[in-house]
């Protein structure tokens, strides 16, 4: 299960040890999935405000998530685990 995570208020350094502008993965059981990479539940991080989640057919993640300057830079990222996803693939705006 994926779950994203944002920053609140205005932009905050993301540090790797907070849950903060994150995607997180967990096992059914609520633990770090045995193939994460991280110990922890990140998946990946850079992110300012996703607003969903989206498995394409051929099981690759992308999010959407409002850009650097609200309103006008739209984003979908293509998720890669365990890398930092401040900078868009495509920008609206």
């Amino acid at each position: 299960m994926l779950v994203t995570t944002a920053i609140i208020g205005s932009m905050v350094l993301i540090r790797c040890s907070s849950p903060v502008g994150k995607t997180l993965r967990f096992a059914t059981d609520g633990s770090v999935s045995p193939d994460n990479p991280r110990a922890d539940h990140t998946w990946t991080w850079g992110h300012r405000n996703s607003q969903g989640l989206a498995m394409l057919p051929n099981g690759a993640v992308v999010n959407t998530e409002h850009g650097q300057w609200m309103f006008q830079s739209n984003e979908i990222n293509l998720l890669q685990a365990n890398e930092d996803h401040s900078y868009p693939y495509y920008v609206t705006g």
